[in-house]
């Protein structure tokens, strides 16, 4: 089993649609089981993967708060076979963050509950809120992985380093087995540009091999998250999807889906 904690702290950046699409991908290319574990706020994730505003099971703060088993929050996407989603409730995850740093050892929820599992997924894929949070640190504590999406901007390119450096604090405050595996450039304009490239490049230069191919801009993202579909269901010949899939890729050939804790 792989946990992978996909975050970052420079804002809306593509971080969601990475993990919707990079799940559903890896569960088409591997054929095991991977889970979305959806921590943030937004709830976007849920919505995309077909569980807008669930009800009836538990959800994602029933196990942060209540004790629920993931299994038992975690519910099937119907395009996909082998993906599930453990969905989040805007009404509920909104002051999660006050509210689980109030709790005795709230960092460690998400832990203990995927600690407690007894049938783990092979991969599971938490997508964490777009600010460092509580919320963030838990997801980073149950993680063997870390992966960062950033838009090649000179603000959102800066914020890598910034995530890098709550990856090392959580590894060495709670998580020795923590690291950085991935530096995921998004939200790529399609005609590239100098600015957009000097800025690929300073990443490239920081970040070597964990930087992967980029992902580029396209207006079937959107369609995709509104017909509630991944982008290899919803659009499987675009290019965008050939993207992610292509970032997938380079994960895989980084061991990142075989590191087992």
């Amino acid at each position: 089993m792989t946990v992978i904690a996909v975050g970052n702290q420079g804002g809306s950046a593509g971080k969601t649609t990475f993990v919707v699409n990079a799940a559903a991908r890896l569960a088409q290319r591997t054929g095991r089981p991977v889970r979305v574990v959806d921590l943030d706020a937004q709830a976007n994730a849920s919505h995309w993967l077909g569980h807008h505003e669930p009800a009836g099971a538990p959800t994602v703060s029933d196990v942060l708060f209540h004790g629920a088993a993931l299994i038992d929050a975690a519910r099937p996407v119907v395009d996909v076979d082998q993906l599930s989603v453990v969905p989040a409730r805007r009404a509920e995850m909104e002051g999660a963050d006050v509210t689980l740093s109030r709790v005795l050892g709230g960092e460690q929820k998400l832990r203990m509950a995927i600690a407690a599992d007894p049938q783990p997924p092979a991969i599971t894929l938490i997508d964490c809120p777009g600010s460092l949070s509580t919320v963030t640190v838990a997801a980073l504590v149950a993680a063997d992985l870390a992966v960062t999406v950033f838009a090649p901007m000179e603000k959102e390119a800066g914020a890598v380093a910034a995530f890098e450096d709550t990856v090392t604090q959580v590894a060495a405050a709670y998580n020795p087995r923590l690291r950085l595996a991935g530096v995921v450039p998004s939200i790529v304009p399609g005609g590239g540009g100098r600015y957009y490239t000097d800025v690929l490049a300073q990443v490239r230069d920081g970040w070597g091999d964990l930087v992967t191919p980029p992902v580029r801009r396209s207006v079937r993202v959107p369609e995709a998250y509104s017909a509630q579909q991944p982008l290899t269901v919803y659009a499987p010949g675009e290019a965008v999807t050939a993207d992610l899939a292509a970032v997938v890729e380079h994960l895989l050939g980084a061991g990142v889906a075989g590191a087992a804790r």
